[in-house]
């Protein structure tokens, strides 16, 4: 299997249930790491420090990415009128 440095849960809490709030996200019913999405996951890294992401997460956090395709011109709203 090859390595992913995908961000991931631990395999020692993967099983474990996580009960609390973070972001937009509600847990208070409880969620099993091995259930949390990708966006849960970078939320998660995102609005904790590092020790607490080291112990729970594997991997890195995603960066945006850039694009390198030119923008289309603006569309020019200034049409030219027949003088009257």
């Amino acid at each position: 299997m090859a390595y992913s440095n995908k961000l991931r849960p631990r395999k020692k809490i993967k099983k474990c249930i996580f009960f609390g709030k973070f972001g937009k996200f509600d847990c208070t019913e409880g969620v099993k790491w091995e259930d949390f999405t990708e966006e849960m996951l970078i939320s998660f890294a995102n609005l904790h420090d590092a020790k607490t992401v080291g112990f729970h997460l594997i991997g890195e956090v995603p960066k945006a990415e850039k694009t390198t395709k030119k923008l289309s011109k603006k569309p020019s709203t200034d049409e030219l009128q027949p003088e009257e």
